[in-house]
């Protein structure tokens, strides 16, 4: 069995690497030969060239429309996705909580649910107090584990906005 963060990717159907041309190579290959199966590779620039984006100099949109096409892998056979950047490397916190067993099952039952669309892994690295939040990133810390909370609300333009915004780069 994997462990740390490779155990938590095989809470997943599927885990998507959004990478761009050359940063795709040797992705698979970083992870636990029973986890590879799972790992589907998302370049970016076939993406940002259908949807005429090559030039723009907004790298924050480019880079999300290649999670838009992460979302693609979603169907029948994939009811929850992980979906990382080819860059990303849990920060030692993070590492740690996914190497507790009992946070890995609270993250466990929050996937296995059917009240959730995504779970996005990320930091901030510093605290903010509740009301620094606007209204528009409200969140609900969740039932399932104190280490993560439900947006209410999703910004159309916001970092890593949904499918129906693609193609919206400045």
């Amino acid at each position: 069995m994997p462990s740390g963060f490779a155990r938590f990717a095989t809470l997943f159907d599927r885990v998507a690497i959004v990478c761009y041309q050359d940063s795709c190579k040797q992705q698979v290959e970083a992870w636990p030969e029973d986890v590879r199966p799972k790992v589907r590779l998302v370049d970016g620039y076939p993406i940002n060239a259908k949807l005429g984006i090559l030039g723009s100099h907004d790298h924050g949109c480019r880079v999300t429309q290649g999670h838009a096409g992460a979302w693609e892998l979603l169907g029948a056979d994939v009811a929850s996705l992980l979906i990382l950047e080819d860059d990303y490397r849990p920060i030692n916190a993070t590492a740690a909580a996914l190497a507790d067993s009992s946070a890995l099952a609270d993250i466990s039952a929050f996937v296995g649910g059917d009240s959730w669309q995504m779970l996005r892994v990320g930091y901030i690295p510093h605290t903010l107090p509740a009301s620094a939040c606007s209204a528009v990133c409200a969140c609900t810390p969740s039932s399932e584990s104190t280490n993560m909370c439900q947006v209410r609300r999703w910004p159309s333009r916001a970092r890593g906005a949904p499918p129906e915004s693609r193609g919206q780069c400045m």
